[in-house]
């Protein structure tokens, strides 16, 4: 069987987060952002932003598409509000080119962590009125480093700020070099700001009109000596980086692509890698379903999704490995004999109401005009084939995946909401138990299928033939939802069996979690574009179904049909 998404999963988490260069320090490492046209962390704390705007440009080692340019109007990068920001004893290493300068007591700032320190260019006032500035706000006494030396000559510049709390004092490097520094005695004054690169606001926005690269934080001072290595850090040595891969280089510094995946190669292992060429993990033999759901004397057939016997040499009547004189004998010992038939046992025929066991769970079914349906929510981790559905690390690589995928709603401990008043809906454990598992639509789409054998999820048309089984979109959303767990008083009166839960979805907005208790959507199989699908989506202050086009990489709840 093709278990290609073991292989695009491992692929998509190493292209998103590289390895820390070995020049840098990784001694009191917080982050370390390569800004090679993504902002994910390869520090140790995964601490991702989110880029808004932005294009890539060449970097200062003639590596193309691995630097961000901001166009000074509103391009910035968000890396959130974060404790990890907000540090007594820092440093912070940033790569910037610009040849737009700002106007005098106007400046464009380059990192900023809301009033608590901000790095800028051009004149910020409070009597500096230099060209490039580190600033600390800290209480009782603040501080500020200027450079007069004006930087705007389009070419890449190093700036480094150090807050040394038990020194009281911070210090600006402009390339290395030290050219200032001043009291900042006190506590920090941190606030609850996001910190971000290009944009800061005080009563007026200031973007950096330039570009940026491998932008580092640190929980201590950096030494002159290690700021002097990041400056004069030699281009990276390109090369296969994977250490899991055929042909890792240890000497590479930058991953070039080059990877030939290594793997378990053996087709009938639970962890095959079809794109493998040489042998890497251990193959596994112990998924169920899979082969470790059969006994001695059986295999997994991958196409049928069940044990099957293993054919031996049926000749062998005696079972000694050998077809010999002593089968001979025993055959002609029961020649002649009447074989009596045998009895067939008698089976239940299945009907729409009884349970459908797919993978472990006893799905509820339910008769509603000509259709039977699922009367819940999906919630197989596996694909019909039993092939895994990849859950993925963070919002970040689900937003831009182009695999199925599942999650559970309040997944990655990111901000969420909801309005759920028997539990908290944003514990995805529970979420799991009352909702079942969201997908993207490229799950849908996938091959190997979501729902069991003859059984599928429901075409647009399909949906409708729904609604109109009872009384029409109009009013079809009351005999559609659960008689209870519904906020506001929006249940459903009518009990028909169909038991929607408000389960919300997984959205692609700074918010991807928000209103289960108030709203449920599903996915049809229909798919207009290339990137976009319908669904439709039931609330708890409506009465009608709302059918609609959503992006693909939305995860919704899948309800399964029988073919008929």
């Amino acid at each position: 069987m093709n278990r290609l998404f073991l292989l695009l999963f491992g692929m998509v988490t190493f292209v998103a987060h590289t390895q820390v260069p070995d020049y840098v320090p990784t001694e009191g490492l917080v982050a370390w952002y390569p800004l090679d046209g993504h902002v994910l962390d390869s520090g140790p704390n995964a601490l991702d932003g989110v880029l808004n705007g932005t294009s890539t440009v060449t970097n200062r080692f003639d590596e193309v598409e691995s630097a961000l340019s901001l166009d000074g109007a509103d391009d910035w990068v968000d890396f959130g509000y974060n404790d990890a920001w907000h540090l007594e004893d820092f440093t912070l290493n940033i790569w910037y080119s610009t040849l737009e300068w700002p106007q005098l007591s106007d400046y464009d700032a380059i990192v900023a962590a809301g009033d608590a320190y901000f790095m800028f260019v051009g004149d910020a006032g409070a009597g500096g009125g230099g060209n490039s500035s580190f600033y600390v706000s800290t209480s009782p006494l603040q501080g500020g480093v200027w450079s007069y030396e004006n930087n705007s000559d389009g070419q890449w510049h190093m700036m480094t700020g150090i807050r040394n709390a038990s020194a009281e004092s911070i210090e600006l490097y402009i390339d290395g070099v030290n050219v200032g520094s001043a009291a900042a005695s006190g506590g920090l004054l941190v606030g609850e700001q996001p910190l971000s690169i290009g944009r800061f606001w005080d009563f007026n926005p200031h973007w950096f009109d330039g570009s940026v690269d491998d932008f580092g934080i640190w929980n201590r001072a950096l030494t002159e000596e290690e700021i002097l290595a990041l400056y004069n850090a030699e281009p990276p040595v390109t090369g296969c980086t994977d250490s899991t891969a055929c042909n890792f280089d240890a000497e590479a510094t930058s991953d070039d692509g080059s990877c030939i995946p290594s793997g378990c190669m053996d087709s009938e292992a639970c962890n095959y890698n079809a794109l493998a060429e040489c042998e890497g993990e251990g193959c596994d033999y112990s998924c169920c379903p899979g082969p470790g759901c059969c006994g001695d004397g059986m295999y997994w057939d991958y196409e049928a999704s069940q044990c099957a016997i293993i054919e031996t040499c049926q000749d062998d009547l005696d079972g000694d490995g050998v077809i010999g004189v002593n089968d001979l004998m025993q055959l002609l010992s029961s020649f002649g004999t009447d074989c009596a038939p045998t009895e067939e046992p008698e089976t239940a025929e299945w009907t729409c109401g009884d349970p459908v066991s797919y993978h472990g769970y006893d799905y509820a079914t339910v008769q509603i005009g000509e259709q039977c349906w699922f009367a819940e929510n999906l919630r197989s981790e596996l694909y019909r084939t039993g092939a895994p559905i990849p859950t993925l690390s963070s919002p970040e690589v689900w937003n831009a995946t182009t695999i199925g995928a599942r999650t559970r709603f309040g997944e990655w401990g990111t901000e969420c909401d909801h309005d759920v008043e028997a539990f908290n809906a944003c514990n995805p454990e529970l979420a799991l138990i009352e909702f079942g598992y969201l997908y993207n639509w490229l799950a849908v789409d996938d091959v190997r299928a979501l729902c069991p054998t003859d059984w599928h999820v429901p075409t647009e048309s399909e949906w409708n033939e729904l609604f109109d089984a009872v009384g029409g979109p109009g009013t079809a959303s009351d005999a559609l939802k659960s008689p209870e767990g519904w906020a506001f008083d929006g249940s459903g009166t009518q009990d028909i069996g169909f038991n929607a839960k408000p389960g919300a979805q997984r959205q692609i907005t700074p918010l991807p979690w928000a209103s289960a208790g108030a709203y449920g959507f599903w996915w049809s199989s229909s798919a207009p574009t290339a990137s976009d699908a319908w669904g439709f989506k039931l609330s708890c202050f409506q009465d009608n179904v709302l059918l609609s086009v959503e992006s693909q990489n939305i995860g919704r709840s899948i309800r399964c049909l029988k073919v008929q």
